[in-house]
Protein backbone atom coordinates (compact mmCIF):
# COMPACT_ATOMS: atom_id res chain seq x y z
CA UNK A 1 0.00 0.00 0.00
CA UNK A 2 2.82 2.39 0.84
CA UNK A 3 4.54 1.66 -2.48
CA UNK A 4 1.36 2.79 -4.23
CA UNK A 5 1.20 6.03 -2.22
CA UNK A 6 4.89 6.80 -2.77
CA UNK A 7 4.61 6.15 -6.50
CA UNK A 8 1.57 8.41 -6.66
CA UNK A 9 3.41 11.22 -4.94
CA UNK A 10 6.58 10.84 -7.02
CA UNK A 11 4.72 10.98 -10.32
CA UNK A 12 2.88 14.12 -9.23
CA UNK A 13 6.17 15.63 -8.00
CA UNK A 14 8.03 14.90 -11.24
CA UNK A 15 5.08 16.24 -13.22
CA UNK A 16 6.07 14.68 -16.57
CA UNK A 17 3.01 15.74 -18.55
CA UNK A 18 1.48 19.09 -19.40
CA UNK A 19 -1.90 17.89 -18.20
CA UNK A 20 -3.34 14.86 -16.44
CA UNK A 21 -0.48 14.12 -14.01
CA UNK A 22 -2.86 13.58 -11.08
CA UNK A 23 -5.12 11.26 -13.07
CA UNK A 24 -2.15 9.23 -14.29
CA UNK A 25 -0.72 9.09 -10.76
CA UNK A 26 -4.02 7.80 -9.37
CA UNK A 27 -4.35 5.24 -12.16
CA UNK A 28 -0.79 4.03 -11.58
CA UNK A 29 -1.38 3.86 -7.81
CA UNK A 30 -4.48 1.73 -8.45
CA UNK A 31 -2.49 -0.56 -10.78
CA UNK A 32 0.19 -1.04 -8.13
CA UNK A 33 -2.46 -1.88 -5.54
CA UNK A 34 -3.95 -4.43 -7.92
CA UNK A 35 -0.51 -5.95 -8.58
CA UNK A 36 0.05 -6.18 -4.82
CA UNK A 37 -3.11 -8.32 -4.47
CA UNK A 38 -5.51 -5.55 -3.49
CA UNK A 39 -8.14 -7.00 -5.80
CA UNK A 40 -10.37 -3.93 -5.83
CA UNK A 41 -11.57 -4.53 -9.41
CA UNK A 42 -13.96 -1.71 -10.34
CA UNK A 43 -15.43 -1.30 -6.87
CA UNK A 44 -13.95 2.14 -6.34
CA UNK A 45 -11.43 4.49 -7.77
CA UNK A 46 -8.88 6.60 -5.99
CA UNK A 47 -9.91 9.34 -8.39
CA UNK A 48 -13.36 9.51 -6.81
CA UNK A 49 -12.02 9.56 -3.27
CA UNK A 50 -9.47 12.33 -3.86
CA UNK A 51 -11.93 14.40 -5.88
CA UNK A 52 -14.40 14.47 -2.96
CA UNK A 53 -12.14 16.91 -1.13
CA UNK A 54 -9.61 18.25 -3.62
CA UNK A 55 -8.29 20.85 -1.16
CA UNK A 56 -7.25 18.16 1.35
CA UNK A 57 -5.70 16.10 -1.47
CA UNK A 58 -3.53 19.01 -2.65
CA UNK A 59 -2.70 20.00 0.92
CA UNK A 60 -1.49 16.45 1.66
CA UNK A 61 0.62 16.42 -1.51
CA UNK A 62 2.14 19.81 -0.67
CA UNK A 63 2.92 18.71 2.89
CA UNK A 64 5.90 16.71 1.61
CA UNK A 65 7.65 19.80 0.27
CA UNK A 66 6.72 21.83 3.35
CA UNK A 67 8.23 19.11 5.58
CA UNK A 68 11.56 18.81 3.71
CA UNK A 69 10.61 15.70 1.75
CA UNK A 70 9.00 13.84 4.65
CA UNK A 71 6.19 11.73 3.16
CA UNK A 72 4.48 10.91 6.46
CA UNK A 73 1.53 13.32 6.21
CA UNK A 74 0.92 12.40 2.56
CA UNK A 75 1.06 8.65 3.30
CA UNK A 76 -1.26 9.05 6.28
CA UNK A 77 -3.76 10.83 4.04
CA UNK A 78 -3.34 8.28 1.22
CA UNK A 79 -3.66 5.20 3.45
CA UNK A 80 -6.60 6.69 5.38
CA UNK A 81 -8.44 7.28 2.10
CA UNK A 82 -7.68 3.79 0.89
CA UNK A 83 -8.78 2.35 4.21
CA UNK A 84 -12.07 4.25 4.09
CA UNK A 85 -12.80 3.08 0.55
CA UNK A 86 -11.86 -0.55 1.29
CA UNK A 87 -14.10 -0.48 4.37
CA UNK A 88 -17.00 0.75 2.24
CA UNK A 89 -16.45 -2.16 -0.15
CA UNK A 90 -16.36 -4.64 2.73
CA UNK A 91 -19.56 -3.22 4.22
CA UNK A 92 -21.39 -3.42 0.90
CA UNK A 93 -20.28 -7.00 0.29
CA UNK A 94 -21.10 -8.04 3.85
CA UNK A 95 -24.54 -6.44 3.70
CA UNK A 96 -25.32 -8.54 0.69
CA UNK A 97 -23.69 -11.77 1.82
CA UNK A 98 -25.57 -11.63 5.14
CA UNK A 99 -28.76 -12.33 3.25
CA UNK A 100 -29.14 -16.11 3.64
CA UNK A 101 -31.23 -16.42 0.49
CA UNK A 102 -28.39 -15.11 -1.66
CA UNK A 103 -25.82 -17.35 0.04
CA UNK A 104 -28.08 -20.32 -0.54
CA UNK A 105 -28.64 -19.44 -4.21
CA UNK A 106 -24.90 -19.09 -4.82
CA UNK A 107 -24.43 -22.63 -3.57
CA UNK A 108 -21.16 -21.67 -1.93
CA UNK A 109 -19.44 -20.77 -5.19
CA UNK A 110 -18.40 -17.12 -5.17
CA UNK A 111 -18.97 -14.90 -8.18
CA UNK A 112 -17.76 -11.39 -8.79
CA UNK A 113 -20.62 -8.92 -8.82
CA UNK A 114 -20.27 -5.56 -10.53
CA UNK A 115 -21.05 -2.37 -8.58
CA UNK A 116 -24.30 -2.05 -10.59
CA UNK A 117 -25.29 -5.62 -9.70
CA UNK A 118 -24.61 -4.91 -6.03
CA UNK A 119 -26.78 -1.80 -6.24
CA UNK A 120 -29.58 -3.80 -7.91
CA UNK A 121 -29.48 -6.43 -5.16
CA UNK A 122 -29.44 -3.76 -2.44
CA UNK A 123 -32.45 -2.07 -4.05
CA UNK A 124 -34.38 -5.34 -4.28
CA UNK A 125 -33.53 -6.18 -0.65
CA UNK A 126 -34.83 -2.78 0.43
CA UNK A 127 -37.93 -2.47 -1.80
CA UNK A 128 -38.70 -6.11 -2.52
CA UNK A 129 -38.71 -5.84 -6.32
CA UNK A 130 -37.31 -3.86 -9.22
CA UNK A 131 -39.23 -2.51 -12.17
CA UNK A 132 -37.93 -0.77 -15.28
CA UNK A 133 -39.34 2.56 -14.08
CA UNK A 134 -36.71 2.59 -11.29
CA UNK A 135 -33.74 2.21 -13.65
CA UNK A 136 -33.33 5.96 -14.24
CA UNK A 137 -33.40 6.67 -10.50
CA UNK A 138 -30.89 3.91 -9.74
CA UNK A 139 -28.56 4.53 -12.68
CA UNK A 140 -28.84 7.99 -14.19
CA UNK A 141 -27.06 8.24 -17.53
CA UNK A 142 -27.01 4.44 -17.99
CA UNK A 143 -29.04 2.89 -20.79
CA UNK A 144 -31.91 0.55 -20.04
CA UNK A 145 -30.19 -2.16 -22.11
CA UNK A 146 -27.10 -1.96 -19.90
CA UNK A 147 -29.19 -2.31 -16.74
CA UNK A 148 -31.11 -5.21 -18.27
CA UNK A 149 -27.81 -6.97 -19.06
CA UNK A 150 -26.76 -6.62 -15.41
CA UNK A 151 -30.12 -8.05 -14.33
CA UNK A 152 -29.84 -10.89 -16.85
CA UNK A 153 -26.50 -11.95 -15.35
CA UNK A 154 -28.04 -11.95 -11.83
CA UNK A 155 -30.95 -14.05 -13.06
CA UNK A 156 -28.60 -16.50 -14.83
CA UNK A 157 -26.63 -16.97 -11.58
CA UNK A 158 -29.88 -17.59 -9.72
CA UNK A 159 -29.37 -14.61 -7.43
CA UNK A 160 -32.63 -12.93 -8.40
CA UNK A 161 -35.74 -14.20 -10.10
CA UNK A 162 -37.50 -12.50 -12.97
CA UNK A 163 -41.26 -12.38 -12.79
CA UNK A 164 -43.47 -10.84 -15.38
CA UNK A 165 -46.36 -8.74 -14.18
CA UNK A 166 -49.77 -9.89 -15.36
CA UNK A 167 -50.98 -7.88 -18.33
CA UNK A 168 -54.15 -5.89 -18.09
CA UNK A 169 -56.97 -7.43 -20.14
CA UNK A 170 -57.64 -5.87 -23.51
CA UNK A 171 -60.85 -3.86 -23.48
Amino acid sequence: MLKSGITHYELVRIHPFLDGNGRVARALATLILYQDDYDIRKFFSLEEYFDKDAASYYEALQSVEKNDGNLTQWLEYFTLGLSIELSKIRERVESISVDARIKEKLGGSPILLSPRQLKIIEYIQKIGYLQNQAFEQLFPMVSEDTVLNEIKALVEHGIIKSTALPRAPDI
